[in-house]
């Protein structure tokens, strides 16, 4: 049986985490502000529909490398918490489980450490994947989720699908953070101009769903 902590209630902890989402997002507004420098950005290609504007113009390996590094030691310490809380089959508690408090942790650990990246060297994962992959994550997102609740709260009004049910057997054990959250955090960089509200507004939204999944195995609000 996996240790709980009862003191702090899955829900004070949601909360807490959404409060972590508006301060820090204060907190990047303020850098962006007096800290981030402008910086040569690439030119929008001839003929490209979609395009992710906030690429350095000249990137080199050091920028790739604390990209792609962050990114995939955000994934695998997310994927191993994920596969140890599986392991130990803990109950449903009001309180947080040990692997509760180290998702929160190991999120606000590489968000902070993202910024402190986008100050540095500006790039994130735009320079080598298409800007239609961090949409596509969303839909497949989404279309998981809708597959995952169909038992509880139906397709339509309520209305259940049952070959809907057989599918999502084994769609149920896949923790709904890993299919997005992590691809979109760290694509993102924080731009200067016009475009500052709106990624704003997508960092609080993808920090805020982030925090919520890390309260698995609790009885905590269903989205």
């Amino acid at each position: 049986m996996t240790e709980t902590v009862q003191n702090i209630s899955s829900s004070k902890a949601l909360k807490l985490g959404v409060a972590f989402s508006l301060v820090f997002s204060a907190f990047i507004w303020v850098a962006e502000q007096y800290l981030f420098l402008e910086q040569q950005l690439l030119p929008k290609p001839e003929g490209v529909p979609f395009w992710y504007f906030w690429q350095l113009n000249e990137p080199n390996f050091i920028t790739r490398l604390s990209a792609w590094g962050l990114y995939i030691g955000h994934q695998v310490s997310i994927w191993w918490l994920i596969y140890a809380a599986q392991k130990e089959r803990p109950q449903y508690t009001d309180g947080l489980h040990w692997f509760n408090i180290a998702a929160l942790a190991a999120n606000a650990i590489f968000i902070t450490l993202h910024l402190i990246q986008t100050a540095i060297w500006y790039d994130g994962l735009a320079q080598d994947v298409i800007e239609q992959s961090a949409q596509w994550s969303v839909i497949v997102l989404l279309f998981v989720v809708l597959m995952m609740e169909n038992q509880r709260r139906g397709m339509f009004f309520g209305k259940k699908l049952n070959f809907v049910t057989a599918a999502s057997t084994g769609v149920e054990k896949i923790p709904r953070v890993l299919l997005c959250l992590g691809h979109n955090l760290h694509l993102l960089v924080s731009p200067h101009g016009r475009h500052l509200r709106t990624h704003h507004g997508i960092f609080i939204h993808v920090s805020i769903v982030t925090a919520r999944q890390s309260v698995f195995h609790t009885c905590s609000p269903k989205p």
